[in-house]
């Protein structure tokens, strides 16, 4: 086998991995934003304003903990 074809099959491989791992990771992120926007509509119809400053408050963390748990969901791994 010469070396092109080689260094060819290696680029393919790379980049079906990098593929792979572009659609893991779209993945993830849907998944994270469809549990997020299904929590802010129930804490929306509990029409319970304390539940509405909560969600706001702590968006970012509500978010990156969704995000965890849609990673270990969608790999199977955890992330820590």
């Amino acid at each position: 086998m010469d070396r092109h074809c080689v260094n060819s099959k290696a680029a393919d491989q790379y980049a079906q991995r990098a593929g792979q791992q572009d659609d893991i990771e779209l993945a993830i992120e849907r998944l994270e934003i469809q549990w997020f926007d299904e929590l802010e509509h129930h804490l929306q119809q509990s029409n319970n304003p304390i539940l509405a400053v909560f969600l706001d408050r702590f968006r970012d963390k509500i978010g990156a903990l969704l995000a965890r748990m849609a990673r270990e969901k969608v790999t199977g791994k955890d992330e820590i």
